[in-house]
C-alpha cells in the first residue's frame, strides 16, 4: 500500500479528533450559527469522502493513459473513464449526505 491513501485517512479523522478536544471549549461558549455550521461540515466531510477515496484509490489508470495515447482530451478521460470509475463512490456519498441531512432535520424539528 502508497503511503499517501494512509495519510489521507489520518487527515479524514483530524476534524472528529479536534472537536473532541475542543468540545468543552465550545459547551461552555457555543459557536455562532455560522460557526456551528462550519464545524458540522468538518465533521461530516470524512464521512463523506470515505467512499470517494476508496472509489479512487481503485481507479484503473492504464485506461486513462491509454486514452490519452490515442488522442482523448481532458474532458472525454474525465467523462467517459473516470467518473464512470468514481461513480459508487460519488453515489454512496450522496446517499450518506441525505442521510445526514434527513437525520439532522428530524432532530431539529
Amino acid at each position: 500500500m502508497r503511503a499517501w491513501p494512509k495519510l489521507a485517512v489520518i487527515a479524514l479523522m483530524l476534524p472528529g479528533a479536534i472537536t473532541a478536544a475542543i468540545l468543552p471549549v465550545l459547551l461552555n461558549h457555543p459557536p455562532s450559527p455560522a460557526g456551528l455550521r462550519v464545524w458540522r461540515l468538518a465533521l461530516a466531510l470524512p464521512v463523506l469522502l470515505t467512499p470517494v477515496l476508496a472509489s479512487f484509490w481503485q481507479l484503473q489508470r492504464g485506461e486513462a493513459r491509454a486514452a490519452a495515447s490515442l488522442g482523448a482530451k481532458r474532458f472525454d478521460r474525465l467523462r467517459w473513464i473516470w467518473l464512470p470509475q468514481l461513480a459508487p463512490g460519488l453515489a454512496a456519498s450522496l446517499v450518506l449526505a441525505f442521510l445526514l441531512a434527513g437525520a439532522a432535520f428530524l432532530t431539529r424539528h
